[in-house]
């Protein structure tokens, strides 16, 4: 046991010091921050590792505290997160998205909480539509605090989707048809539909208004600010959930910079509403 617990603690202590060169890049700086300040339960230092071993995790313990606080216990196959006991060794702790079983609070068990009603059919039209235009939506088991993210598949700095899902290729067959893929947008297999669809609409709106760049007639903008890009994909969603009756956390995003900021930032309006209009259109498409 003491020889698995070095091993586990070198391999957490390695995953943490080769995530810290990127660290220097100010967004994913900004990203290990903002963990941070947040996993208050934990000294910096293991919430350092937990952020190198699962980004998006929410809210982590042992499996006996769990059980004894929340009666939960773990989904077979979890993986544990090693952290550093404070006058011992190590720790084995899991995130709430391992676990299963008694109720908790809304804020720990699902962050991403969307009101509202999701219409028929809308969430399937939106991946298929999204397929057949050569943006492939897969579901992933992700932390608990990540909804989703957007990748080029030419970027060679953005591979993630594909080492998950070990290797992916640039064609597949939509209705015995070969598309050629520009993006794949990974979505929390841990979340529902209606939670799932905001961040859909979100990383479409972000290749729409040209983050990834050029893409099918939409323009290379891939050197923006990223407060541009994140209050544009925003408004999207914030237009098109609204418009079909679910309330997101867009809402809440845009007000609270609009009550900060006496001007929005250098955004394209047309392209805001260019972006929605086209994700409406795939979501009412067969």
């Amino acid at each position: 046991m003491e020889e698995l617990n070095k091993e586990n603690v070198k391999n957490a202590l390695d995953d943490l010091f080769e995530s810290a060169l990127e660290y220097k890049k100010s967004p994913e700086y900004l990203k290990f921050i903002n963990f941070l300040t947040t996993f208050k339960q934990y000294s910096l230092f293991n919430a350092s590792l937990v952020y190198a071993q699962m980004r998006g995790a929410r809210y982590v313990l042992p499996a006996k505290q769990w059980k004894e606080k929340y009666k939960r216990t773990l989904k077979p196959n979890a993986q544990p997160l090693v952290l550093l006991r404070p006058m011992g060794p190590v720790m084995f702790c899991f995130d709430v998205s391992q676990t299963e079983g008694g109720y908790l609070p809304r804020e720990i068990e699902n962050p991403f909480f969307i009101s509202g009603e999701l219409p028929s059919k809308a969430y399937t039209n939106l991946v298929s539509s999204s397929l057949k235009n050569g943006l492939e939506i897969i579901e992933l088991s992700l932390g608990s605090t990540l909804a989703g993210f957007v990748e080029n598949v030419d970027d060679p700095k953005h591979k993630k989707i594909a080492e998950l899902v070990s290797g992916r290729k640039k064609y597949i067959t939509y209705k015995n048809k070969e598309v050629e893929l520009f993006a794949r947008i990974a979505v929390n297999s841990n979340y529902i539909k209606v939670v799932n669809f905001p961040t859909i609409v979100h990383e479409i709106a972000h290749i729409l208004c040209g983050h990834l760049g050029p893409w099918e007639g939409w323009p290379n903008r891939s050197n923006l600010d990223k407060t541009i890009e994140e209050f544009e994909a925003e408004s999207v969603t914030y237009l098109v959930c609204k418009r079909i009756g679910i309330n997101t956390f867009s809402e809440k995003y845009l007000s609270e910079y609009l009550d900060n900021h006496s001007l929005i930032p250098n955004v394209s309006i047309d392209l805001i509403v260019k972006s929605a209009q086209t994700i409406e259109r795939w979501i009412k498409q067969k």
